[in-house]
């Protein structure tokens, strides 16, 4: 409401002179300006799509006659860009196409009247639709030809500028950014026409009856183009898909029954030639249906709004079914894992039983090949220390007696060996243990197979002190043997050989600079009959830890910073 101030009646007040003769002149006055006084001032919303300048051009001489029509009121004209009605609150009425009401945040819009199109004397004839047009040279033919290229536009959201043309399309399976791309222009609209001019889209859909009023004007030449899918139409000008009603105007919650009933009635009785001509309002359903096709009506939920609710609906019910879900999952995931555990033991024990089968059978062939070997070397070494003895009690050098003596102890050493094979293969005890100086026997193995230490390699004995322990020597020999001959055949310039005591045991580490062992041979270390020496059998490994196990000890194979290591444990 505008109010205007009374200060020309508290002067008059002020003044008696005045009082008595001016009284009826300010009467009359304000009589004249009540309808300014009082008067209330409506903005009019109009779709600007040609734009603002336009709009108020064409649109001006029309709401000037309205507020002559009314003058107890006051109606301002507001230019409006695409979406923009319901960021101006101020509104009061709106005048647009029937698909932009549906936009609207308000309720209960009231529709006053349609439009008639300028260029129909009919006002049941349609008068908003889209034309799709492409530059008159162009190859296109069909909609179906336009696959692949670039289309210009108005607005994602205009209705005759672009919707209506994309139903068109979709009617021909025809999506957009899968078969065509869109480029949108914005307002005002005829700038989509110009991009088409301009070469820089194949084609445009833009709203009917603009390129006619473009040409009018003089700034298309109508030759330049060509419709696509044109479709019969009532009025003068080209479509390429059926009419709907023409714009509508309708009023806003702020406007009262009584305002919008005389406003109704002054636009239908209007009967100027110059202004625009109005007929009691169309149905939108037309208009509803085609956005519900196209997915785009504001009050059609999309798929995933509608599994939402109807999530939010059964709440409880799938909760239900979910927990019932995972309870059977958690079930099944139980069984299949005792029956895989269970399948998982079963192979293992199967594999177990498969290599201590041929394990058995290997050794059971290793015991006889031993006892066969043992039975005929007991012979030649009787022999040979007989010899010897012979020899040495004859003899007078002292010389050769020491050696003849070396000679007997090596032969001694020789058939306590095969003895101690004889009794690992058949599984026998060992024959009994000896108060035995580790330190003293590691330098005498040193020393025995110092024959064999062709490249010179130095061995080293490292101890911290002096170890003593009760256990069979020859066996104890032999793995040292074993193990000291095998790193010297590698390659070994260096050995090196640490005693220490560990907790309760006591560690022979014996480790060399020879390249180490291959992952095969640490991955399975024991494995008998396999080797990578051309002259080798594949039984030292297998040897060393039954005599080991024999020991009460173990054996371990791993790789040092230079070379393998061999680590030897005994029990302290």
């Amino acid at each position: 409401m505008k109010f205007v101030p009374y200060t020309l009646i508290q002067l008059m007040m002020k003044s008696p002179s005045l009082k008595d003769g001016l009284a009826h002149i300010a009467l009359i006055f304000l009589l004249f300006l009540s309808h300014n006084i009082w008067a209330s001032t409506y903005h009019i919303g109009i779709l600007a799509q040609r734009g603002e300048a336009y709009t108020r051009t064409h649109w001006q001489p029309w709401v000037d006659w309205l507020n002559e029509q009314l003058p107890n009121e006051q109606f301002e004209l507001v230019p409006l860009g695409l979406n923009e009605a319901n960021r101006h609150s101020e509104l009061d009425f709106l005048l647009t196409n029937q698909a932009q009401f549906f936009y609207l945040n308000a309720q209960n819009v009231r529709w006053l009247a349609t439009l008639n199109s300028p260029y129909s004397a009919n006002a049941e004839q349609g008068a908003v639709g889209s034309s799709i047009w492409v530059r008159a040279e162009s190859g296109y033919q069909q909609l179906a030809d336009l696959k692949n290229q670039t289309i210009s536009a108005v607005d994602n959201h205009a209705f005759g500028g672009y919707l209506l043309g994309l139903h068109r399309f979709y009617q021909l399976g025809m999506q957009p950014q899968r078969d065509f791309s869109v480029r949108f222009s914005g307002f005002p609209v005829e700038q989509a026409l110009q991009l088409l001019a301009d070469k820089t889209v194949e084609a445009a859909i833009v709203p009917v009856c603009l390129l006619e009023e473009l040409v009018a004007e003089g700034k298309f030449v109508r030759s330049d183009f060509r419709l696509l899918s044109p479709q019969p139409s009532s009025i003068a000008c080209e479509s390429s898909t059926e009419l709907l009603p023409n714009w509508s105007l309708a009023a806003m919650p702020s406007v009262s029954n009584r305002l919008a009933v005389e406003l109704a009635t002054q636009l239908l009785q209007s009967e100027r030639a110059d202004l625009p001509r109005w007929t009691p309002p169309f149905s939108s359903a037309q208009a509803d249906q085609i956005l519900r096709e196209l997915y785009r009506h504001p009050q059609q939920k999309s798929l995933w709004a509608t599994v939402q609710d109807w999530i939010v609906l059964n709440k409880f019910g799938l909760l239900a079914v979910l927990v019932f879900i995972l309870l059977n999952f958690a079930a099944l995931r139980y069984q299949v894992y005792r029956k895989s555990k269970a399948l998982n033991t079963a192979h293992r024990k199967m594999q177990q039983y498969q290599q201590e089968l041929t394990r058995a059978d290997r050794l059971t062939l290793l015991g006889e090949m031993t006892t066969g070997f043992a039975h005929e070397l007991k012979q030649p070494l009787s022999a040979i220390r007989m010899y010897a003895e012979g020899l040495k009690s004859q003899s007078q050098d002292s010389y050769q007696q020491r050696i003849l003596e070396k000679l007997i102890a090596q032969v001694d050493r020789s058939t306590q060996t095969m003895q101690t094979i004889r009794d690992w293969a058949k599984s026998r005890p060992s024959s009994e243990l000896q108060a035995v100086v580790l330190n003293e026997l590691i330098a005498k193995v040193i020393e025995f197979i110092s024959v064999e230490n062709r490249q010179n390699a130095k061995i080293w004995l490292i101890a911290d002190c002096s170890f003593s322990l009760n256990l069979n020597a020859t066996a104890l020999e032999q793995v040292m043997t074993n193990c000291l001959l095998n790193a010297l055949q590698e390659g070994a310039t260096t050995i090196a050989v640490r005693l220490q005591a560990v907790e309760n045991e006591i560690n022979i580490t014996i480790e060399d600079d020879a390249g180490g062992f291959s992952q095969t041979q640490l991955d399975f270390p024991f494995v008998p009959f396999r080797t990578d020496k051309p002259q080798g059998m594949g039984l030292g490994l297998v040897l060393c830890q039954r005599l080991m196990q024999s020991l009460g000890g173990s054996i371990e194979l791993a790789n040092g910073e230079r070379g393998a290591k061999v680590i030897l444990t005994l029990p302290s």
